[in-house]
């Protein structure tokens, strides 16, 4: 189940929840410490826009929903230049959440529609953490959120998450906030340690650290549908750390300064994979100009394109077999460093041993404008392997198998569908269509002047024919319906089958035509007799 849906139905079956209130700032109270100070369990604080110059601390035990009303372009906590908080100990996030007391697991805190910043942060372990937002031992939601400018001051010498920390909090789920201009030494924007945690939607741009640019991560974590581009640091120049699985995402122009990892430094796991990628224009000083990896990493249906490595290649590691499938490698000044790669059904500059590869211009529609999809004919259409393809774990098709593959596209579109212009290079299962290369399906766009839609349903015709909603007994790529409704075709019986095409018994041969044929096959089978 979708966690944001366990938290609504949470919400819903809490007794609390009956009782919760809504708090106005600055109509009902004219801070936003003041609000929460007057709030109970499980109400909202409503803040109207504005610029609120606090440092806000939530005590343990309570759960809220603290909400900018009108979006978070417009309402804004600073706590830049502002007297520290003893209670942050010492220092002060521009929010802080800290539930180390015990208080109410059952009902998530929620942070909504704020741009947070600050320069301190909540000082604990001899180090200071999230100077924009703090949250611990909690379990959370952010959501549609800008952190920015979050820059921990000079004499925090030690610290992490420039603009989040999320610490022992058992999960917490961060959608649709943007993180940028954000620094400390880990994890320029965000450092997550505990739990499971997941990040959809999110955009990190121009944030540095000595450790993980954007994401220093210490958790079980997974990152979906979001972007890295101009981060910066000595390692890992977007990310640092442990994952599960990054999905359907795009690092550019990140960089490694010093030393490894240009876009992602992976470490501290045992495992964890990444799906519909993409790496474009990413740099390290040192080895895996792209990632760098100490552990067994599957890339899958990805892209990497124009790295810069000063040493080992676009991927390096050093703690097992990186392997590369259904994949684009182009452009990488060096491929591989001293962990031993595996590619299957990649196109892959250059050329490289294994099955299903291929070397040759993948012809995407613009990617110096990021549009990395396949334009028409190119030669990566159809030439994946479908036994290659992430494992539907989620099961995003409802289908109530875990194990067969992933449904869909970094787009969302459907991943095994058909291009009849194009062969089937690519390696298939029983009897579907062979996945494309990269992260996108090519599919064959929708009509809506009226222009390859006969039928007038505003799909394109070889979209009805691909996916079986019209038949195509001719095969001359036009519906049937089309051709009955133009006299090509005939349907006496109006059963919407040709009549030339009609299943008959006596049509021996199959061919669809009655002749002498189809007594020569009975008679054949008549002089062989019966076993």
């Amino acid at each position: 189940m979708d966690r944001r849906v366990l938290f609504a139905l949470i919400m819903l079956c809490t007794p609390t929840a009956s009782l919760a209130a809504d708090r106005h700032v600055p109509a009902e109270f004219a801070t936003i410490q003041a609000a929460v100070d007057g709030a109970t369990d499980g109400d909202r604080i409503l803040i109207a826009p504005g610029t609120y110059a606090e440092r806000v601390i939530s005590p343990a035990g309570k759960s809220l929903e603290i909400i900018g009303t009108g979006g978070p372009e417009v309402t804004i906590i600073d706590s830049r230049g502002l007297p520290p908080v003893s209670a942050f100990g010492p220092g002060g996030s521009a929010l802080g959440i800290n539930n180390i007391s015990g208080g109410n697991l059952s009902m998530p805190f929620v942070v909504e529609g704020l741009t947070l910043r600050g320069d301190q942060g909540w000082g604990y372990n001899f180090a200071h953490y999230g100077s924009g937002l703090y949250l611990r031992a909690v379990a959370g939601e952010v959501r549609n959120c800008i952190f920015e400018m979050n820059n921990m001051d000079a004499a925090m010498s030690v610290s992490f998450g420039g603009g989040l920390a999320i610490l022992e909090c058992p999960q917490a789920i961060i959608t649709d906030c943007i993180f940028r201009d954000n620094d400390c030494t880990t994890g320029g924007a965000s450092f997550i340690a505990g739990g499971d945690i997941e990040i959809i939607r999110c955009t990190f741009e121009n944030n540095t650290a000595t450790q993980g640019g954007a994401i220093r991560s210490d958790s079980d974590l997974v990152v979906r549908d979001s972007v890295f581009r101009n981060n910066s640091a000595d390692n890992g120049g977007a990310f640092w750390g442990r994952i599960v699985r990054i999905e359907s995402s795009l690092f550019q122009s990140n960089a490694a300064t010093v030393g490894i990892g240009g876009a992602m430094r992976v470490t501290l796991a045992t495992g964890g994979s990444v799906v519909h990628t993409i790496f474009d224009g990413n740099e390290s000083a040192g080895r895996g100009g792209a990632i760098s990896s100490d552990v067994s990493l599957p890339l899958r249906g990805s892209i990497v394109l124009n790295t810069t490595s000063g040493a080992g290649g676009a991927l390096d590691g050093t703690g097992g077999a990186f392997t590369v499938s259904n994949s684009i490698l182009r452009g990488n000044n060096a491929l591989v460093g001293s962990m031993p790669v595996g590619f299957s059904y990649c196109n892959i500059e250059g050329g490289a041993a294994g099955d299903g590869n291929i070397d040759t211009d993948p012809m995407f529609v613009d990617a110096l404008n990021g549009d990395y999809r396949l334009d028409t004919g190119s030669p990566c259409i159809d030439a994946g392997s479908n036994l290659l393809v992430e494992r539907d774990v989620d099961d995003l098709n409802g289908n109530g198998i875990v194990t067969d593959g992933y449904p869909f596209d970094a787009a969302g579109n459907p991943r095994f569908t058909d291009d009849l212009f194009v062969p089937n290079t690519g390696q298939t299962l029983m009897l579907d269509f062979p996945v494309d290369m990269g992260p996108f399906e090519r599919v064959v766009e929708v009509a809506t002047d009226g222009n390859d839609d006969c039928n007038g349903n505003f799909v394109n015709d070889l979209v009805d024919i691909v996916n079986g909603t019209e038949s195509d007994y001719n095969n001359n790529l036009i519906p049937d319906s089309c051709d009955i409704a133009s006299g090509v075709l005939s349907d006496d019986d109006g059963n919407g089958i040709p009549d030339e095409y009609e299943t008959c018994t006596a049509d021996l041969n199959g061919d669809g035509v009655l002749n002498f044929f189809d007594v020569s096959v009975f008679l054949s089978a008549y002089q062989a007799g019966c076993p």
